[in-house]
């Protein structure tokens, strides 16, 4: 059973940035890190990384924006390529441009698809190798009672799924005067993070996804 780990946050807050830190100096990933990327915008620091090669087998990301398709790519890197970190960066728009895509779909059976997809692509991580770590980068949102949850489209994931609860590993993404953080468990109720209480031992680390990982598998044991 695979490690999942939640990178949440409002935007501009540091998510996609934290992915930095797991370049070689060369610009690239080593062959354990596989990024899965939604949106078709430039990353948000300078990089060299190279698109997946099928025919060689080579390559450093893939674009889907679809969480069924999603679902199928986190097990074929995990299990047939042996990738060992796999990011999914604005997972949240799996959602996003699902619904957008069925907009003109009457009914209700768009937004249990959509609830359905994204679900299982959280399933195919819980279902890689023990030591395969999956990052789902989210979006927040504030409810009307003040606080923050995963943004989500529809009520099945809110209602029937709970997503946080689907992660040991839930990281707040903030900036403040001082920089950009993760923080590692709630401050307050109205906070989403959280972890194990002996994981990271601070509140607040560097929002380095590197040093995170680090971390987690120093507490699991995993080589």
């Amino acid at each position: 059973m695979g490690i999942l780990v939640d990178i949440v946050g409002f935007s501009g807050t540091g998510k996609s940035t934290s992915i930095r830190t797991l370049l070689n100096k060369d610009g690239k990933f080593d062959k354990d890190t596989f990024l899965i990327r939604v949106l078709k915008k430039p990353l948000p620091f300078k990089n060299k990384l190279k698109p997946w090669d099928p025919e060689k087998k080579e390559g450093d990301y893939i674009f889907i924006d679809r969480a069924d398709l999603a679902s199928k790519a986190i097990e074929k890197f995990a299990n047939e390529y042996g990738k060992k970190r796999i990011i999914l960066d604005d997972s949240t728009f799996f959602m996003t441009k699902y619904f957008m895509d069925t907009a003109f779909q009457k009914g209700y059976d768009k937004f249990t698809e959509n609830g359905k997809y994204y679900y299982d692509a959280l399933v195919a991580g819980e279902n890689t190798p023990e030591d395969c770590r999956v990052y789902f980068v989210n979006h927040l949102e504030e409810t009307n009672t003040g606080y923050l949850k995963v943004k989500t489209i529809g009520k099945m994931l809110d209602e029937k799924v709970d997503i946080p609860a689907m992660f040991t590993v839930v990281l707040q993404s903030m900036r403040t005067e001082d920089g950009y953080w993760f923080l590692t468990n709630k401050r307050t109720d109205a906070d989403i993070a959280k972890s194990p209480a002996d994981m990271f031992n601070k509140t607040l680390i560097p929002n380095d996804l590197a040093l995170v990982d680090k971390t987690i598998c120093e507490y699991y044991d995993i080589k």
